[in-house]
């Protein structure tokens, strides 16, 4: 059988299916900070502070909500309250 892995290692994914037969087509990659960024809706190195690691940068955009869709809801509440 063939799947596509989004382990971030060759390594995890041959360990865990290789026995069972299955062939990886291909792997998914890890996105950067940067694209997280975005997705999120933030401006690009925003979380690019001094000291910052990629790991924090990681943790404090799971942490966040997204900034599109906070606005959407922020603008339906008003419109709500406006009747």
């Amino acid at each position: 059988m063939r799947y596509v892995s989004v382990c971030s290692g060759i390594e995890a994914a041959t360990v865990a299916w290789h026995p069972l037969g299955w062939v990886p087509l291909m792997f998914a990659e890890k996105l950067t900070p940067r694209e997280c960024e975005r997705l999120q809706g933030f401006p690009d190195c925003y979380t690019m502070i001094p000291g910052a690691s990629d790991s924090g940068r990681y943790h404090a955009l799971g942490n966040s909500m997204a900034v599109p869709c906070m606005a959407w809801i922020g603008r339906r509440i008003a419109m709500v309250d406006a009747i």
